[in-house]
């Protein structure tokens, strides 16, 4: 090979480099821009041909630089090896001077010139090569630094791990949209300096988006491995006139540690227990379905049988339909067992036994599908089905004696199903039942109530006197306590920014006080809201005074609108004062402390002795209500707190005892003991069934429970509606399986878990979410709600056509009816035809007095149950029918009979 150089002065290397670039420059370019043509996600939202242009030179510069670094290093070497040789001359040269000295007492001056030379030489020698060793250093940190700044976006296989990942964060965590990920990565690469190579598009990171259902559901079912038992955590709400449930699975593992994973969140077109347990045995079955076809199966493989041996219980809310759903959950993971526990069985027969119990199940449904040539007239895929049903009833038989034949302990520790309340539900609850119990004692103490609170329109028809239609606004205006604390929150911190005084309430006390005065939440049912917002209005009354002062002057026409004088006038009446008091205290005593005990033990089954000691509190609280209200807060803290620990707030109770000193809130002891007996009475009513004596968390073994994880509340639930409501606020359009997997990324940390994966797990995951058809699955659930709607329509329909054919047959009957019938109140008797009975009852409550009058037929027919009940309620009915009819004749009699009044 020739060595000659170029005419130009240039290296070899220096040509191959021209040439490289000429070929990018070219052909390079020409394949991108051909690639480009075909594959639409190549498009960069910035020109292609700048991006490539700045990417070639730098890739140039790295070659150069790893040019120059070789020769460089060439030359370092030869250095190197010149020093060590003119070293070793100089030190043979000193040993044979220092020997010639040792000799020769005079020494040549020759000599020590030459050794002068040599020394300044090997110096000279080591500065260069130190020179030489800096050089090299910094060209290495060049090349590297070039190296950090080239971010490729994309390498032979497509996009990269890591910038898939990198998508997921961008929209999951800071909720960047997909169209704009590229470009927020854009403006992060020219903060930082960096070139990017490549760019991706919407579809792209579309795409990496959709590898997190994969993702999501191979990390639940790979935490089931080294489980002890699963529990689920459910909760619904609605949103846009669709319902839609959320669920979690908490998980106990063999080393003790604990977890709450995102399962799913769907619509609901039926609202329903059975619905519900329907939607999670599909995401169950479609989980397992996709890690059984992921490479983590083959190293822990987890079937469907070992996940429902692993749960054994649900935590939700106290609503019926939970309890209810919990209910069904247990039946059919009962059910479950035995089919499997039969064909594990069924399995174990001879195959001539086998064999006769397939053919007598077939001869049992060509029977029931009415014959052989019925039986062969239905699809294979339909006689499958049905061969299918019915051998899982024989299993299910077969099964169940297996089971019966276990020992006792065996088969309690297979059936164990614990159903939880949530805390925070338990606690809101009970406040509501003493908000009740303090509405129920004014009357009954023969005081008067809290002032009333009524909206607009209630308040003109009371301030137009005495009417029915007065009557019913009394009836349905709130007051007290509570409707005061939402009625402040709805003032100062109103849920939209355009109404509501929340600015000019943050700034008036930021100003006259020195800090702000945050108000809680109350324009949803939030736990400790009504509670916390008493406290704030006891204590800082004078605040919220001054405030409504300064907003009724600082109108043109000074004056308050209806919602403000309602508030205005419920601050200066003691007993809604009376009322918050209560309601403040009552979190300071007890609920508040509760529920922070609760969410400290991490777990709802070790929760038994706090809720008993609860209800022993709550009982001596209502007891000892003075106690609370007048003893100094620095002694009644030991009895009067659910924890023995000091208030959390003693400026309340000084506050309370000032006002009380003034002649006010008198009866705050008999009040706060009202509130007291009847959030007691609720909470060991209705709150602690899974805590009772004979409930299956008290006759589990310590063994069982070991295996169990239920959260103390159901925060992560509401969670999850919460994130799905801000979704659907920011993204309207965005469909169920997105929504699920922003939910796994974000709530399940999936991030963490895919960066442990195998690379082979990685591409399995492209691989599987290419294959999934979100836009089938979406259609699929839109055929089932329309199918569920019609079905309803037609239902509804039919039955209001039902309802309008009783109406008139029943119009027609009372119209035949009415000239004969009963108007004397003795003719009614124990003896008495009952067609006739039942006839006359029927006219008078649909014909005679009105529902609102105490003598009125009720409505409902249970109400009179037996003719004991019956006969008197006629009679009276009669009689108040005859007299309102006597004094209606009586004065149309006397207005015809009046004189005509003349007008001149």
């Amino acid at each position: 090979m020739s060595n000659t150089a170029p005419a130009d002065g240039a290296t070899p290397f220096d040509t191959s480099i021209r040439r490289w670039v000429a070929f990018r420059g070219t052909s390079g370019l020409r394949a991108n821009g051909a690639k480009n043509k075909h594959n639409k996600e190549n498009i960069a939202p910035v020109p292609p041909r700048q991006s490539v242009r700045r990417a070639d030179v730098l890739q140039a510069k790295l070659l150069l630089a790893e040019h120059q670094i070789l020769q460089q290093s060439q030359q370092i070497d030869k250095l190197s090896t010149e020093r060590a040789s003119a070293v070793r001359k100089a030190n043979r040269w000193k040993s044979e001077a220092a020997a010639a000295r040792a000799a020769v007492p005079d020494v040549d001056p020759r000599i020590a010139t030459a050794l002068d030379t040599v020394s300044t030489k090997a110096d000279r020698l080591q500065r260069h090569l130190d020179a030489s060793r800096a050089d090299r250093n910094r060209l290495m940190i060049s090349r590297d630094r070039a190296l950090v700044k080239l971010a490729n976006m994309k390498d032979s296989d497509g996009i990269p791990d890591n910038v898939r990942d990198l998508i997921r964060n961008l929209v999951c965590h800071c909720n960047v949209g997909l169209e704009n990920c590229f470009l927020a990565v854009q403006y992060f690469a020219e903060a930082f300096g960096l070139e990017i190579s490549g760019s991706f598009g919407k579809t792209l990171a579309s795409d990496a988006m959709r590898e997190i259902l994969i993702i999501g559901k191979c990390q639940i079912l790979d935490s089931l491995p080294t489980a002890l038992g699963v529990t689920m955590m459910t909760d619904g709400t609605t949103d846009r006139n669709q319902h839609y449930q959320g669920a979690h699975m908490s998980i106990k593992h063999a080393d003790s540690t604990c977890e709450s994973l995102f399962l799913s969140i769907h619509r609901q077109h039926s609202h329903t227990a059975e619905q519900q347990a329907d939607d999670l045995d599909k995401d169950m079955d479609d989980a397992l379905q996709v890690y059984a076809d992921s490479p983590l199966a083959l190293e822990r493989p987890v079937e469907k049988r070992e996940w429902m041996q692993l749960w054994v219980g649900v935590n939700s809310d106290h609503a019926s339909e939970m309890k209810k759903t919990s209910v069904v959950l247990h039946e059919r993971n009962q059910r479950f067992d035995r089919i499997t526990r039969g064909h594990d069985a069924l399995d174990q027969l001879p195959d001539e036994e086998y064999e006769r119990i397939c053919d007598e199940t077939y001869s049992y449904l060509m029977t029931c599908a009415g014959g052989y040539d019925a039986w062969v007239a239905l699809s294979f895929a339909e006689q499958q089905k049905q061969f299918s049903e019915a051998m899982d009833t024989v299993a299910y038989k077969i099964g169940q004696d297996c089971f019966n034949a276990l020992p006792p302990w065996q088969r309690e520790s297979i059936d164990l199903w614990v159903w939880t309340g949530c805390c925070m539900h338990k606690e809101m609850n009970i406040v509501v039942a003493g908000t009740s119990g303090m509405a129920e004692y004014w009357p009954k103490a023969g005081l008067d109530p809290p002032i009333l609170q009524p909206n607009k329109d209630n308040a003109a028809v009371i301030a137009l006197g005495e009417s029915p239609a007065q009557e019913r606004a009394l009836a349905i205006s709130p007051s007290g306590g509570a409707v005061l604390a939402a009625g402040v929150g709805a003032l100062v911190r109103h849920r939209e920014s355009k109404r509501g005084y929340q600015r000019t309430w943050n700034n008036y006390t930021l100003e006259h006080e020195g800090y702000n005065i945050e108000y809680p939440n109350t324009n949803r049912n939030r736990f400790q809201a009504v509670c916390e917002g008493s406290r704030i209005i006891i204590v800082s009354w004078k605040v919220f005074v001054d405030f409504l002062s300064v907003i009724y002057h600082k109108k043109k026409t000074p004056g308050f609108t209806n919602f403000e004088q309602n508030i205005h006038d419920a601050l200066f009446d003691d007993a809604t004062l009376t009322e918050c008091a209560a309601l403040a205290l009552c979190a300071q005593c007890a609920t508040k402390i509760y529920v922070a005990t609760a969410r400290a033990a991490a777990n709802a089954i070790d929760l038994r002795d706090l809720h008993y000691r609860l209800l022993a509190h709550l009982r001596f609280l209502a007891d000892n209500s003075s106690t609370v209200v007048d003893t100094s807060p620095d002694e009644s803290y030991l009895t009067c707190t659910l924890n023995a620990e000091p208030y959390m707030d003693k400026e309340l109770i000084y506050a309370i005892q000032y006002r009380r000193q003034s002649g006010r809130l008198a009866h705050l002891p008999g009040v706060f003991s009202a509130l007291m007996t009847c959030a007691a009475d609720k909470l060991e009513s209705s709150f602690m069934t899974e805590y009772a004596p004979d409930s299956p968390l008290a006759r589990a073994h310590p063994y069982d429970l070991d295996r169990l994880f239920m959260p103390p509340t159901n925060d992560r639930s509401e969670g999850i509606l919460a994130f799905m409501r801000r979704v659907h606020h920011a993204q309207p359009n965005i469909g169920d399986d997105m929504l699920n997997a922003k939910a796994y990324w974000k709530y399940n940390d999936a991030y963490r878990w895919i960066k442990k994966q195998s690379p082979a797990m990685r591409k399995h995951v492209r691989t599987a979410a290419r294959k999934l058809n979100l836009a089938a699955r979406s259609r699929e659930y839109a055929l089932a709600e329309i199918t569920h709607l019609k079905s309803e329509a037609a239902h509804n329909a039919e039955r209001l056509a039902l309802k309008q054919a009783e109406r008139d047959e029943r119009t027609k009957r009372l119209d035949e009816y009415g000239p004969r019938r009963i108007r004397d109140p003795d003719v009614v008797h124990m003896k008495m035809d009952k067609a006739v009975l039942e006839l006359e009852l029927e006219w008078h409550r649909y014909r005679g007095l009105p529902q609102a009058d105490e003598h009125a037929i009720p409505m409902t027919k249970n109400r009179l149950p037996s003719l004991k009940t019956k006969i008197p309620a006629l009679q009276a009915a009669i009689r108040e029918l005859n007299r309102v009819e006597a004094e209606d004749a009586a004065e149309s009699d006397h207005s015809s009979t009046a004189p005509t009044q003349l007008v001149a």
